[in-house]
């Protein structure tokens, strides 16, 4: 087996460990939008193939590219909020995310005026 030293440890990493390595880097990246079967496919991976303790990382890296990219669309939500439409973003993160908040009720605005705001079923 080929061997390359880990420039931070001066570990030695196997071919193997560093192949692993980078499935979890694409495991990560492929994440978002999709069902583990379907990372599995694109990616050509035999979950059956791997021990427990690399079916844990596997699980982590999935995990880590679907928040991540949950982080990225927030991110780009909060900073359409405050533009023209961005009330409609506001009011549906409200309701997906903030179960305090109450459904019916009227709200003054910075602006200077006030609105109702009626979720519904």
């Amino acid at each position: 087996m080929a061997y390359s030293q880990d420039m931070f440890t001066d570990t030695p990493q196997t071919t193997q460990s560093i192949a692993f390595e980078n499935l979890l880097t694409d495991l990560e990246g492929t994440a978002p939008g999709l069902s583990d079967d379907e990372v599995f496919a694109i990616l050509g991976v035999d979950i059956k193939e791997f021990d427990e303790d690399e079916k844990k990382q596997i699980d982590a890296a999935l995990l880590r590219g679907r928040a991540l990219a949950k982080k990225k669309v927030m991110d780009n939500m909060f900073n359409h909020m405050g533009s023209k439409g961005g009330e409609k973003l506001c009011i549906d993160y409200m309701r997906r995310f903030a179960d305090d908040w109450p459904a019916d009720a009227e709200y003054s605005s910075t602006e200077g005026g006030t609105f109702t705001v009626n979720l519904g079923d």
